[in-house]
């Protein structure tokens, strides 16, 4: 397999195990690796991107790296755009927690990362280790990272680093059977989303039991809660055949009429 030059992103932040864990992988099986991160966690900032941006430069664990004052998809778009860093793929993870489901998908800003990156013409991997729920990440040690990192690894060599769609979406659970899944993204959101007090409203406290309900089988949700490794391709471009059949049919009624 040739060494495939990445942009490493994530959305937690510089000092997060994730991101150092699977850089280091990624080097040692002879990769090419440049670190854009953000300065300060930014989950849930989707593909959003920020107007002004600060960054600088230096390394991480020896590895060249860009931090940015924004988000992850500014990361992103700093590298390829501004510094232009060659690039045949973002990766963007370890996220610490999961990123299943159409709500989590449409919020994360790992993933948002990677359809950064699609949209300029790479291809990307978002990438989370979901344990059993928010607690159990501050007594998980650096080669839990690690071996998720060895799991992507195996999955991407296995792929040829190469897949029909704009980039994958891969949940590792921490409990696992090492069964791969390919699924669609639950559709039903998490339960319980906000904890409210005093007019104060805060992302709580979740667990893959109760916060993400498996309501379509063949969703990633469902085959994370089964252990296997869930895969979702996705897509940036949300129209499709079915998608220009709606365009015809609306252009079709508004044929002729003046508003």
């Amino acid at each position: 397999m040739d060494n495939k030059r990445i942009v490493l992103v994530n959305d937690d932040g510089p000092e997060s195990p994730g991101l150092l864990a699977l850089a280091g992988v990624l080097r040692s099986a002879g990769h090419d690796v440049f670190i854009a991160t953000t300065s300060t966690q930014k989950s849930g900032s989707s593909k959003s991107v920020s107007f002004e941006v600060r960054y600088s430069l230096g390394e991480l664990n020896g590895h060249k790296a860009l931090i940015v004052d924004g988000t992850p998809a500014s990361a992103v778009t700093i590298a390829l755009t501004v510094l232009r860093v060659p690039a045949d793929i973002i990766i963007s993870g370890i996220n610490l927690g999961p990123n299943l489901g159409l709500w989590d998908i449409l919020s994360s800003g790992t993933v948002g990362a990677v359809f950064e990156g699609a949209l300029f013409g790479k291809p990307g991997v978002a990438v989370s280790l979901v344990a059993e729920n928010s607690s159990k990440y501050e007594k998980l040690g650096f080669s839990d990272y690690e071996n998720a990192a060895g799991v992507l690894l195996r999955i991407l060599d296995f792929l040829e680093w190469s897949f029909p769609c704009d980039a994958l979406n891969i949940n590792i659970p921490l409990k696992r059977s090492g069964e791969v899944k390919v699924t669609i993204p639950e559709r039903t959101p998490p339960r319980n989303l906000y904890m409210c007090k005093d007019n104060t409203c805060r992302m709580g406290h979740w667990s893959l039991d109760n916060s993400y309900p498996c309501v379509d089988s063949i969703s990633d949700i469902c085959a994370v809660k089964n252990g296997a490794i869930s895969i979702t391709p996705l897509f940036i471009d949300s129209f499709g055949k079915r998608g220009m059949d709606i365009v015809e049919k609306l252009q079709n009624l508004f044929l002729n009429k003046r508003f």
